[in-house]
């Protein structure tokens, strides 16, 4: 893993941490028993001595992500940790988008009374559409083994070509189809009258002057 994108969220009375590879589109999730510096970073590490650890981790402004300990952790690891603008969280996301998964996957597994761990582990197996290669493919150069019926032949690993081509082609197409959304706003002038949001609420505007 190269880059990867880090978010917490919570489901059923529990906290996870849910970790996405931009460039495999692979997800590990871990269930935290507490949300605090120490226990992300302990999972961090498990994470990392599992796939390596990333040259960048790109996460929220949370408190565990922005403290001391953390900061240490980053320095120690020697890993660039980046964090997302506050008021533009789509600088995120990836964890935004592992997240969105991980919740659908954990509700599905609660109304059909199935493994959760179980139903990721084939989300991790299902090719992604526009690629034709899952993220275990993508990660491993292999399919990893699961509950259907599979030939051995399909599970030995196997060098991809053109995964990462692909991924790119396809991320460029979605960038496309959003800037075709997006429009720039009209340049301010000098003394102009302007509203702005404050980050501690949605309600509440302040007008100025532009400097």
């Amino acid at each position: 893993m190269h880059e990867v994108g880090a978010d917490l969220c919570s489901c059923a009375d529990h906290e996870y941490l849910v970790i996405a590879d931009y460039l495999s589109s692979f997800i590990d999730v871990d269930c935290l028993e507490k949300t605090t510096s120490g226990a992300v970073i302990r999972a961090l590490k498990e994470q990392f001595s599992r796939h390596g650890i990333p040259n960048e981790l790109i996460t929220d402004n949370g408190p565990q992500l922005v403290s001391k300990a953390f900061e240490e952790f980053t320095q120690n690891w020697e890993f660039t940790h980046t964090t997302s603008s506050p008021v533009y969280l789509k600088s995120n996301g990836k964890a935004e988008s592992a997240v969105k998964v991980v919740k659908t996957l954990m509700k599905k597994a609660a109304d059909s009374k199935m493994d959760l761990w179980l139903e990721l582990l084939e989300y991790r197996n299902t090719p992604t559409e526009g690629v034709q290669l899952s993220p275990a493919q993508r990660l491993y150069n292999r399919r990893t083994r699961t509950l259907l019926p599979a030939k051995d032949t399909t599970l030995h690993p196997k060098m991809v070509e053109g995964a990462a081509k692909a991924l790119v082609a396809r991320q460029e197409k979605q960038v496309e189809r959003y800037n075709r959304r997006a429009k720039d706003l009209p340049a301010l002038e000098l003394g102009e009258v302007v509203r702005v949001q404050p980050l501690t609420g949605k309600s509440n505007h302040h007008n100025g002057n532009r400097r």
